[in-house]
């Protein structure tokens, strides 16, 4: 345990190393994040949870509880991670929780600009060359920790993405009149006359068991699927979502819409809510369904019922990577989040430094590829 000197009030920093300590600490790691307007759903105790007892079981932590005599007021989810180069296996830090979420899970609630500095502090005794801190807004602290410490040298900006939200405070209506009359008539293609019907969740399932049974029976006949990018694609994955899933229910914050074709489902939307804030996770649909527009109408329905909740003021529907992604037609506000590398002040992290930045300029980026749910647009 670490105190930051020369306060009246020090930041104490906590080290939790296993899943019992983490267990112990949720009430403090959540009190956090929910004080923290740019932190949701990705960086909670219950998600975290879920990817250790799945995807991430096999991982060593090394997660920050930072607080002071006030109570908590940080905390950050690294792991330590390797990667191969050549025969040489080169130690980092990144976080919890991937490939399934990069948003970041580094929490600064209170003292922002402090408490990174000190964290930073506290993690130069541990073995790494460079740090992921995931996707971060412009305006995140770590980003100005990062050039003002000796612990890290200036952190090299590796992409951008956008991150559209859906004010959900107004009505449907009201909503619809905002949007272009292009968009309006690619909302309607498709399915109009068609046999599609939609069925959300809670309201028309009789249990998340049914839900999941839906999920796995699109997911299998997906685009994403023959990419092994789908929900199902990986056992350990699927075992995350189901995880995810069944606890967001048991909480009572989990939204679904499935669209049917008679008894069949066709397409699927499920998000989870989090202080006022309904977060979009995971989207598709029946490949060959998609002439009928499925995707669309899973879309469409999913956003409308949230404008009906009143616990719900906002739409997040993840980041995406290219500015002709179809989310980015329904968005009310576009905001901008970038990935980073921080690396290591020293010599050998030095070199792997200047290895990236040629990297960045030698290889040439390969074309977007357009995406096969651009038929949900």
């Amino acid at each position: 345990m670490m105190r930051a000197p020369g306060h009246d009030n020090p930041i104490t920093v906590r080290a939790i190393t296993s899943r019992a300590d983490f267990d112990q600490c949720a009430p403090e790691w959540d009190q956090v994040v929910s004080q923290t307007l740019s932190a949701g759903v990705h960086a909670r105790h219950a998600w975290i949870k879920c990817w250790l007892d799945t995807i991430g079981r096999d991982h060593d932590i090394d997660f920050r509880l930072l607080s002071d005599a006030e109570g908590p007021l940080g905390c950050a989810a690294w792991i330590h991670d390797s990667m191969r180069m050549g025969a040489v296996s080169v130690p980092f830090l990144g976080l919890a929780g991937r490939p399934m979420s990069k948003r970041t899970q580094v929490v600064l609630a209170r003292r922002e600009a402090e408490a990174a500095s000190v964290m930073l502090e506290d993690l130069r005794k541990l073995r790494w060359l460079w740090l992921d801190p995931g996707r971060l807004p412009d305006e995140h602290p770590l980003l100005a920790a990062f050039a003002e410490t000796s612990v890290v040298a200036k952190a090299e900006e590796r992409s951008e993405f956008r991150l559209p939200l859906i004010a959900a405070t107004g009505g449907w209506d009201e909503y619809l009149a905002t949007r272009k009359k292009s968009f309006r008539k690619q909302r309607k293609r498709g399915h109009i006359g068609s046999p599609l019907t939609v069925r959300t969740y809670p309201e028309d399932f009789n249990s998340v068991d049914s839900l999941l049974t839906a999920i796995d029976f699109v997911a299998r006949r997906s685009w994403a699927f023959g990419e092994q990018t789908s929900v199902v694609s990986v056992e350990d994955e699927w075992s995350f979502w189901q995880s995810v899933i069944r606890d967001a229910d048991a909480r009572g914050l989990l939204h679904a819409s499935c669209v049917f074709d008679g008894e069949n489902p066709a397409a699927f939307i499920f998000g989870m809510l989090d202080h006022g804030v309904l977060y979009a996770l995971k989207t598709a649909f029946v490949a060959s369904e998609a002439n009928l527009g499925p995707g669309r109408l899973a879309i469409s329905s999913f956003v409308q019922s949230a404008m009906a909740h009143q616990a719900i003021d906002m739409i997040d529907l993840d980041c995406v990577t290219s500015r002709g992604d179809y989310k980015l037609s329904w968005a009310t506000e576009v905001q901008t989040v970038r990935s980073y590398y921080a690396f290591r002040q020293g010599f050998c992290p030095g070199l792997l430094k200047t290895a990236y930045r040629l990297k960045k300029k030698l290889v040439r980026r390969s074309p977007a590829t357009p995406s096969p749910l651009a038929e949900a647009a």
